[in-house]
């Protein structure tokens, strides 16, 4: 799910078919110490294996930064603090070493089927030459694995106050499971059209989170602008600027037209494939309200810099701050699942974007409130259609101020049909899926399709991002199978779509390409 918000440092969702891979991270002594990753049947729901990363002994922490399934193994990739945390007046809080360079790549890989650790791979601490990653992106995932034991990692260099540097820029390099630099950094300058002079502006941003986005391998997108925190009424100049892989530049969308009259105080990347990139815009504070109820406007842009959809936080008489995203590429309309607002009685409310924008409400489904606060972070939809929802089950802690605090969250996962959240249960498609059999599966040139009860016919392959990799027309009249060359494709997991002359979707299937 492209347009997953919470897929982030402390927790991750891969969806493997019927399979579920979660991580989640631990913070019991100092911060990011730990987590524990399980593998969970769909079907059932029940989980497959656990396998925990246990740092207190070490006095280490580590940020998530990609989890992905390659040669049989699930890889889980971290940037593993080697400085020293600094600690608060308190003396027991810590953070991180966020200025400087305090990390190094770390890779676990562990068998998919038995969750059995087959390798752990870090590099030397007291090796100068790898690669050290900067926290600054403690809030936003860096670090890209290729599949192939390299990675790309990105960063944005923003110079401090006694540098000659006036600009900042973004870097990238690659790197292989070890953090030795494979290529050299590749540079590109943050500019904007009209210069600005203020001690009081960050040339980024307000904040770190989500400013970058890698959605494959080739595409890389990232928001810019300017802001003052003294002036709402600043000139910020917002823009979406588009990388291939090699940092070169392939569009600068600016959108001050297309947000006019949106008085935003930071743009975050909420999620893109490489149809939509959905924008997350917090306002401003007019008044009280807004400060303890942040308003938030979410924006859909196409590649074109075209406003596609809009919709905010308030879609009713509540503002609501514990909401996930899923694109229907069905209905070519987002799925917004969000926490009921308390005055509203424990429950999870179902909305629809629509053309024209705003929100439509699907279903409310309550439940009974236990003292625990469901908090969001993944929604996925099957193959059947059916709906998953991956939470937290947070516990306050009494015995803080206000209760703000909390002793614990504890990871839940919910399955519904899709007429139960208000969704249409017909998959017409999906249950066509009979009829496209192939094989072999996995494949290394030849794909054949057995069996489809169709003619004139359009096959599609897509990769896991949604990007179309081959088109290929049959006509199926009189033919037991059609065979189809795909020896060009790389190795990985893709999909197959069939489409009717009138563009309508027949059927699909997955398969997995050999080298």
């Amino acid at each position: 799910n492209h347009f997953s918000y919470y897929n982030n440092y402390r927790e991750y969702c891969l969806r493997d078919k019927d399979f579920l891979y979660m991580f989640n991270s631990t913070q019991i002594k100092c911060y990011q110490e730990g987590g524990f990753i399980v593998k969970i049947d769909l079907i059932t729901g029940k989980p497959i294996w656990w396998a925990t990363i246990d740092l207190r002994t070490e006095e280490k922490q580590e940020f998530l930064e990609d989890m992905y399934l390659a040669e049989g193994m699930l890889h889980v990739v971290t940037a593993r603090r080697i400085a020293d945390p600094e600690y608060f007046p308190d003396g027991f809080s810590s953070q991180w070493n966020w200025l400087g360079d305090s990390s190094l790549i770390s890779v676990r890989k562990y068998d998919s089927e038995s969750g059995m650790l087959v390798g752990h791979i870090r590099g030397d601490p007291s090796n100068t030459n790898l690669l050290r990653i900067k926290n600054s992106i403690a809030t936003s995932r860096q670090l890209y694995g290729l599949k192939d034991g390299t990675f790309f990692y990105n960063e944005i260099v923003t110079p401090g106050i006694l540098s000659e540097e006036t600009e900042s820029w973004y870097n990238q390099y690659k790197i292989d499971e070890l953090g030795n630099i494979l290529e050299n950094e590749k540079r590109d300058t943050i500019r904007f059209e009209k210069e600005v002079d203020s001690v009081n502006i960050n040339r980024v941003g307000q904040s770190n989170i989500n400013r970058i986005k890698r959605i494959s391998i080739d595409s890389l997108i990232t928001i810019q602008y300017w802001i003052n925190n003294f002036d709402q009424n600043f000139d910020k100049q917002p823009s979406l600027v588009i990388y291939d892989q090699h940092l070169d530049k392939v569009k600068n969308l600016k959108l001050d037209e297309a947000i006019e009259g949106i008085n935003f105080k930071t743009l975050r990347l909420g999620g893109a494939n490489h149809n939509y990139i959905l924008l997350h815009a917090p306002i401003w504070e007019q008044d009280l309200y807004d400060t303890l109820a942040p308003l938030w406007e979410f924006l859909v842009f196409d590649y074109e810099g075209n406003l596609v959809r809009r919709f905010n936080n308030e879609p009713e008489e509540y503002r609501h701050h514990y909401m996930i995203f899923h694109y229907l590429e069905d209905e070519g309309e987002f799925l917004m699942a969000v926490q009921a607002h308390y005055l509203e009685g424990p429950g999870i409310k179902f909305y629809k974007t629509k053309p024209g924008g705003g929100l439509q409400f699907l279903k409310k489904l309550t439940y009974d409130y236990n003292e625990h606060v469901l908090v969001f972070r993944y929604l996925d939809v099957l193959d059947n259609g059916d709906l998953l929802i991956q939470g937290n089950n947070r516990a306050p802690d009494p015995s803080t101020p206000n209760g703000i605090g909390y002793a614990g969250d504890w990871p839940t996962l919910m399955r519904f049909r899709a007429e139960d959240v208000g969704l249409s249960a017909d998959k017409g498609p999906v249950e066509k899926l009979q009829y496209v059999h192939i094989y072999p599966n996995p494949v290394r040139t030849y794909l054949n399709l057995d069996s489809l009860k169709a003619e004139n016919v359009i096959l599609r392959i897509y990769d896991l991002t949604g990007r179309q990799v081959m088109s290929h027309p049959a006509g199926f009249a009189g033919q037991r199978f059609l065979k189809m060359d795909v020896s060009s494709l790389g190795a990985g997991f893709y999909i197959l779509k069939v489409f009717d002359a009138q563009g309508k979707l027949l059927g699909s299937n997955k398969f997995i390409k050999v080298e």
